[in-house]
C-alpha cells in the first residue's frame, strides 16, 4: 500500500522552520539548506515543495495571514460590543489584545521582513497586497457586524493599518510583548465617534 503523505503538513513544517530561523537573523541570510536542516528534512525535499526562497516567502505571507485571520475571528467570537462602554473602548480592547498576546506561530519579524522584501519582488508584493485587501474585508466584516453599520473604506483601512502596525512596532520591541502602547490604545477614540 502506498504511503500517504500530508503535503500541507510538510509545507507547514518548512514554513515554521523558516520562521524559527528568522528569530535569529534576517530572512535574506537564511538558506534553503538551513531551513531543510531546521525542518529535519533534505534540501531536495524542501525544493519539491518550494522551488525557491521567493515561493517560500509568498507561501509564508499567506500562511501568516490565515493564522492572523483565525486569531481575529477567535477574538471577535468572544468579544462583543455590548460588553464594552462604547465603540472606542471596543476597538481599543481589540488593539490591546493584539499588542499583549503572543500570536502563536506568527512571528512579527517574519511579517515585517517579508513586507520589506515585497519592495524587491513583484510576487511577494502581490501576495502582501492580496492579504492586505483580505484583512480589510475580514476586519471590516467583523467590526461592521459589531457596530451595526458598514464601515467606510477609510475607517477599515485605518483599522487594518493599525493592526499591522502592531507587528511592525513589535519587530523592534517598540511595543514589547506583554505591554501596551498608550497612543495605540487610544486609537479607538480618534477613529470612531
Amino acid at each position: 500500500m502506498p504511503r500517504i503523505v500530508d503535503k500541507e503538513a510538510i509545507k507547514l513544517e518548512i514554513m515554521k522552520a523558516f520562521s524559527r530561523l528568522s528569530d535569529e537573523r534576517p530572512l535574506t541570510a537564511i538558506s534553503l539548506r538551513e531551513i531543510a536542516a531546521e525542518a529535519g528534512m533534505s534540501h531536495t525535499k524542501v525544493l519539491r515543495y518550494f522551488k525557491n526562497k521567493n515561493s517560500l516567502h509568498v507561501a509564508t505571507v499567506h500562511w501568516a495571514s490565515s493564522f492572523m485571520y483565525k486569531n481575529v475571528t477567535d477574538w471577535f467570537s468572544s468579544h462583543h460590543l455590548v460588553d464594552y462602554p462604547g465603540k472606542s473602548e471596543y476597538l481599543d480592547a481589540f488593539f490591546s489584545y493584539f499588542q499583549t498576546e503572543e500570536q502563536g506561530g506568527v512571528n512579527p519579524r517574519d511579517v515585517v521582513m517579508t513586507c520589506a522584501l515585497g519592495a524587491y519582488s513583484p510576487e511577494i508584493k502581490d501576495a502582501i497586497r492580496e492579504e492586505f485587501a483580505h484583512a480589510n474585508e475580514v476586519l471590516g466584516m467583523h467590526f461592521g457586524e459589531e457596530f451595526g453599520r458598514q464601515l467606510t473604506s477609510d475607517e477599515i483601512t485605518a483599522i487594518t493599518v493599525g493592526f499591522f502596525g502592531i507587528y511592525f512596532a513589535r519587530f523592534n520591541d517598540i511595543i514589547p510583548l506583554g505591554s501596551v502602547c498608550k497612543p495605540l490604545s487610544g486609537f479607538g477614540s480618534l477613529l470612531l465617534p
